[in-house]
């Protein structure tokens, strides 16, 4: 070994592991010609071959009974009934293989083999084992694919890159984007509980992700490759970290799986009729602001809400000011204006010397990665308000600039990330509103879960009116990060878990948040001041205001201008504050029985609301701009080398790729590319190994050199060259391989068997197999009269009575039955 690694390059010992069997291009060897008195299928010509090479012959074909029962279990898990058994008893064997690949129990049985390719599981593990969003919507999905036949190259496709395909599987009776759903996958990985090291946990997680695709389509254990190049496989370093770029640059993210245009229902008729109810709203106003005077001075008025009004309020002014006399309103009008233009000026000037501008709504639009519906409108002017979705009431708020996930529907969903980012400084201030647990917070290394304590930095706004928060970023300094602003069934943790003593409005699909500002701070100082902007245009229009009469009449012209600015789009921020500051004290009239026109367009506007959907949600991932991933001396995180460009493996001529954004859609396709032998010899075993018990090659997630040879290398490219050439279809491969005389034999072996060929690897007889974990608990409940077959949907407790597949999957407590029965765990 001292020897090779002196004198030979990684370039030559690559091309010398090349030649490995399972690298080689897939042979469609010619079929035996021998054999043909037993069998004319050429499955059963190649087994002939090996066990007469061997002085072996076929044993006796299995009993009737026995087969049947074989084959219920084999391609649905379940075993016959009375009723079913009498019948498949009078049907040719390749009849009752049809009948069986058409029930819909055929995906729930080979969906718990997929699932177990993938370690599915319904929560994280570790110390918190906090839950996987919606991960029974992956296994629903499995289950329906397999029923539905998807090619199998269709399915790599959607489990890597399957939101991003230009024309994704449509479930039209469902309403879902089924493709969508595959990258759900991606987030079945264990997370560490609250880590102190993001870095660490980060190359942990990407670590399963690549572990996880590569055994399951490709057979290989790359990531062996982690800390050094593989020691026995054509497998560098640079080729592991080549993958980790592209898992990495994809964030973990809740995604709609609705089918297109689902979502963006009655979207264009709600966005024409907000200008019509805008004008018939403002129109009441401008007459109602003709009485503004009356009402700031008569008994029955606005008594009241002067009385109550708050420092930050424009009546605060009119409850200081109006018992004055002339001479001393004047002074001390002149007196606010002053403080406000100076205290303007002042924090203006803060805001530049102390804080640094990260991003604003213009840079979040163009900048940051967002899905779902909620962001179509992108920055909005001030002056967007929301219809209110039921009650008495016409409009909820009028708002300032930012971008908002609401002004057409609060049913509206979706996250915005941001760009990642190194954090240098001492804290980030975010000025947001919302309702109904939105979020908006920090995610340092892709880590998903909420941290707690020094680790939680995130808000849940609850206001209308934007407002600062503070986080302190100092303990995350050098750590890569960024900002995720997500609705409340968005948020990538499990969102009902999380809800800090508050009730939102679940069930309905509404949520909603707004942003309007992001700034970073160095020195570790407070957040930025908020500027009393609803009072500032009483400073900005008209004279000063010479007596009480003045005032009311000033209140009343700067009303009509602010009114006739909304009216026109052409408001700022201190004008719609201004307005929203009336409309939240109830100064401006703001229902049907006051606005009868508005009245009629806002019942319209809500019909038209009320038929959005709520969204389906999966966990996912999100495109993102593409990281090249440094290689980390001997895999460690904190010794970081060179980037190295994203790529398939070097053993199959990879090309770097040259997109900007992850490469998860070219990864997909090298991994099916036709050149490619590995993808269809991988399956072909795994099914084969399902049905007869061992695998042509008993070592199916690794055809590396540490795994086995085929028994049967011939008839393993017979079958993955038949498997391409028939479109990649799960079950006529299945078919094709239950209907041969060698998967109908008894397993009772010949005495020529025993002595010559114990282990049955050149299959002259049926292995004899036990019941899997989930195929010996559905078989009591179907033969106790108490198996309930009702399909998908949330997972249930072990004691209940549904199918296996559909028992809650959660890492840190498996059910106890089918861990006594050795079911697979999923790490």
């Amino acid at each position: 070994a001292t020897e090779t690694a002196a004198t030979q390059s990684w370039e030559t010992t690559r091309e010398f592991r090349k030649q490995w069997w399972s690298f080689q291009p897939i042979a469609d060897p010619a079929i035996p010609t021998e054999g043909n008195e037993w069998s004319s299928h050429p499955v059963d010509r190649f087994v002939w071959q090996g066990m007469t090479k061997r002085g072996l012959r076929p044993g006796s074909p299995a009993a009737r009974r026995t087969l049947v029962r074989r084959t219920y279990f084999a391609l649905i898990g379940l075993p016959p009934s009375p009723k079913q058994l009498k019948a498949a008893l009078n049907l040719p064997h390749s009849t009752l293989v049809e009948q069986l690949l058409a029930s819909e129990h055929f995906g729930e049985r080979w969906g718990r083999h997929w699932l177990d390719w993938f370690r599915y599981a319904e929560s994280h593990g570790s110390e918190g084992d906090a839950p996987i969003p919606h991960a029974h919507v992956y296994r629903d999905y499995v289950i329906r694919a397999l029923n539905s036949d998807v090619p199998y190259d269709q399915l790599i496709r959607e489990h890597i890159a399957g939101d991003l395909l230009a024309k994704p599987r449509v479930n039209a009776g469902l309403g879902l984007n089924e493709s969508a759903i595959g990258t759900a996958q991606l987030r079945m990985v264990q997370h560490g509980y609250q880590p102190t090291e993001p870095m660490m946990e980060m190359v942990r997680f990407v670590d399963d992700q690549i572990d996880v695709i590569s055994k399951a389509f490709l057979g290989l254990t790359v990531s062996c490759a982690r800390c050094h190049d593989h020691k026995f496989d054509p497998i560098s370093q640079k080729d592991y970290y080549a993958m980790f770029g592209i898992f990495r640059s994809a964030m973990p993210a809740i995604v709609s799986i609705n089918a297109p245009g689902q979502l963006e229902r009655n979207r264009d008729e709600l966005a024409a009729l907000k200008p019509r109810i805008r004008e018939a709203i403002s129109d009441a106003w401008l007459q109602h602001a003709d009485r503004i005077p009356e009402l700031l001075t008569a008994d029955d008025g606005w008594k009241k809400a002067i009385k109550e009004s708050k420092a930050d309020q424009p009546l605060q002014i009119w409850k200081r000011l109006a018992g004055m006399d002339d001479r001393q309103l004047v002074a001390e009008w002149n007196k606010y204006q002053s403080q406000q233009l100076a205290r303007v000026e002042h924090r203006q000037d803060d805001m530049k010397a102390r804080f640094r501008r990260a991003w604003n709504p213009t840079t979040i639009q163009s900048e940051w990665f967002r899905s779902g519906t909620a962001w179509r409108d992108g920055v909005t002017r001030a002056g967007e308000f929301f219809v209110e979705p039921d009650g008495a009431s016409l409009i909820r708020s009028i708002y300032p600039r930012g971008i908002y996930s609401h002004l057409l529907s609060s049913k509206h969903n979706g996250q915005l990330h941001s760009p990642k980012f190194k954090l240098t400084s001492d804290s980030i201030s975010v000025r947001v509103m919302g309702n109904d647990l939105a979020q908006v917070r920090l995610v340092v290394g892709n880590y998903p879960l909420p941290r707690g304590g020094i680790y939680g930095q995130k808000t849940q706004p609850w206001h209308e009116g934007p407002q600062w928060y503070k986080w302190d970023t100092r303990y995350w300094k050098g750590e890569e990060a960024h900002i995720e602003v997500a609705t409340f069934d968005e948020l990538t943790f499990f969102s009902q878990a999380y809800r800090g003593g508050r009730k939102p409005n679940t069930g309905d699909g509404r949520s909603y948040i707004g942003i309007t500002d992001i700034v970073f701070d160095d020195d570790g100082q407070d957040k930025p001041a908020e500027m009393n902007q609803s009072s500032a245009p009483l400073f900005q229009y008209g004279q000063v205001p010479i007596n009480k009469e003045q005032l009311a009449a000033h209140f009343r012209e700067v009303a009509k201008a602010c009114i006739t600015a909304w009216k026109t789009r052409n408001l700022d921020d201190r004008q719609a504050a201004f307005l929203d500051s009336f409309l939240q004290q109830g100064l401006l009239p703001n229902s049907t029985a006051d606005i009868p026109v508005a009245g009629k367009l806002v019942a319209e506007y809500r019909q038209l609301e009320a038929d959005i959907p709520v969204a389906e949600r999966s966990s996912g991932v999100l495109e993102t701009v593409g990281i090249n991933q440094p290689l980390l001396d001997r895999g460690d995180y904190k010794k970081p080398t060179a980037p190295v460009s994203r790529r398939f493996l070097e053993a199959f001529g990879a090309r770097e790729y040259g997109t900007e954004l992850s490469g998860r859609r070219e990864f997909a396709e090298d991994i099916v590319h036709p050149d490619n032998p590995l993808v269809a010899r991988v399956l072909v075993n795994r099914v084969w190994a399902y049905l007869f018990g061992e695998g042509l090659v008993s070592s199916t997630d690794n055809f590396g050199r540490l795994g086995t040879k085929p028994t049967h290398p011939e008839l393993l490219d017979h079958l993955a060259s038949w498997f391409a050439r028939n479109g990649y279809s799960i079950k006529k491969l299945i078919a094709y391989i239950t209907k041969t005389r060698s998967y109908q034999l008894s397993s009772e072996p010949s005495e020529q068997a025993k002595t010559n060929d114990p282990a049955n690897t050149w299959l002259s007889h049926f292995r004899v197999r036990r019941l899997d974990a989930e195929s010996l608990r559905d078989t009591l409940l179907a033969t106790s009269g108490r198996l309930d077959r009702r399909m998908f949907g949330s997972p249930d407790s072990g004691s209940g009575n549904r199918r296996s597949i559909y028992v809650r999957a959660k890492r840190n407590s498996r059910d106890e039955f089918l861990k006594t029965f050795d079911t697979p765990e999923p790490l």
